[in-house]
């Protein structure tokens, strides 16, 4: 028997195991690349949920001291409320947001209220947490996209079923809508 198609072999089979190896390495630090980016945002929303959730509530005495009438306000019923569920940042986020609309609207319809100084400050700074909080949206979700990717892509959907990976939500509808898409041109 001839050493030499032994040795071709043997060397294919090396090649063919080193490379299967390589992907897998690859893919499973993808995903890990991925998972710590999406912890990384996940940590900066709940911070920036925080503080617009704080940056509201400052709303709340001023529209009290100005008139007592805008107690009963659903937006300030509902800012109230907030603060003792325990909801998900998703959840947190659509509260919150609907909370915004309506003391922002509450505002809009008083001219008292639209006219006072802090609340004037308060809205600058109630901008600036929803902008921070738009960018972080934004950077969890283009992460999410790649992680979701990587879910149903072939060959790290390997990977992703050995660990047992599961598609994570976005926050917004638009980038599920495009990912459907991508998913679909696939």
């Amino acid at each position: 028997m001839d050493i030499i198609p032994i040795i071709v072999l043997i060397s294919l089979v090396m090649s063919i195991l080193a490379f299967i190896g390589i992907t897998i390495i690859n893919s499973y630090n993808n995903y890990q690349k991925c998972i710590v980016r999406i912890s990384e945002a996940e940590n900066n929303i709940d911070v920036l949920l925080d503080k617009l959730e704080e940056q509201l509530s400052r709303t709340i005495p001023v529209i009290k001291e100005i008139d007592s009438k805008f107690e009963d306000e659903k937006a300030i019923i509902n800012l109230t409320k907030i603060k003792n569920k325990k909801l998900t940042n998703f959840a947190l986020d659509k509260e919150l947001n609907e909370c915004r609309f309506a003391l922002q609207e509450l505002i809009d319809s008083s001219a008292v209220l639209l006219d006072n100084e802090q609340l004037i400050d308060i809205k600058y700074d109630i901008t600036d947490a929803v902008n921070d909080l738009t960018a972080a949206k934004k950077y969890y979700n283009d992460y999410v996209v790649s992680y979701n990717k990587l879910i149903k892509c072939f060959p790290s959907n390997v990977v992703g079923k050995l660990w047992h990976y599961k598609l994570k939500d976005f926050y917004s509808n638009e980038k599920q809508e495009m990912f459907e898409i991508l998913k679909k041109n696939q």
